[in-house]
C-alpha cells in the first residue's frame, strides 16, 4: 500500500498525516520564528538606545562648541564672583557707586 508523507520544510521531518504536520510546525516552528523576532527587536531596540545616546552626546558637543565661540566673541574669559564678595571692577563701582555697595553689606544682602 502506497502512504503519503508529509515533510516538514524546515527541519525535514516526515509526518503521516497533515493534522500532525500542522502541529508540528505550530508548536515548534511558530516558537522558533518568535524568538527570532523577540531577538531581532532586541537588537534593534539596542542599536535605537545607542543612537539616541550618540545624538545627545554630539548635541552636548556642539552646545560647548557654541559657549566656546560666545567666549571668544565677547573677549574671553568672564570672572565668577562668589557669594558676598564685592566686585570691585571700576565698571561695577560706576554703575552702581560705592555707597550703594557699603550699604548692601551693611544690611547682609547679597550684592548680586
Amino acid at each position: 500500500m502506497f502512504h503519503i508523507h508529509y515533510n516538514c520544510l524546515q527541519c525535514g521531518k516526515l509526518f503521516r498525516t497533515k493534522n500532525s504536520l500542522d502541529k508540528h510546525i505550530s508548536c515548534y516552528h511558530v516558537n522558533f520564528y518568535k524568538t527570532i523576532r523577540k531577538e531581532k527587536r532586541k537588537r534593534n531596540r539596542v542599536e535605537y538606545i545607542q543612537e539616541q545616546i550618540d545624538k545627545k552626546e554630539k548635541e552636548k558637543e556642539k552646545e560647548k562648541e557654541k559657549e566656546k565661540e560666545k567666549e571668544n566673541e565677547d573677549g574671553g574669559e568672564t570672572e565668577f564672583i562668589e557669594e558676598g564678595e564685592i566686585n570691585t571692577s571700576n565698571n561695577f563701582i560706576n554703575s552702581y557707586g560705592l555707597e550703594d555697595i557699603i550699604h548692601h553689606n551693611k544690611d547682609n544682602r547679597k550684592v548680586f
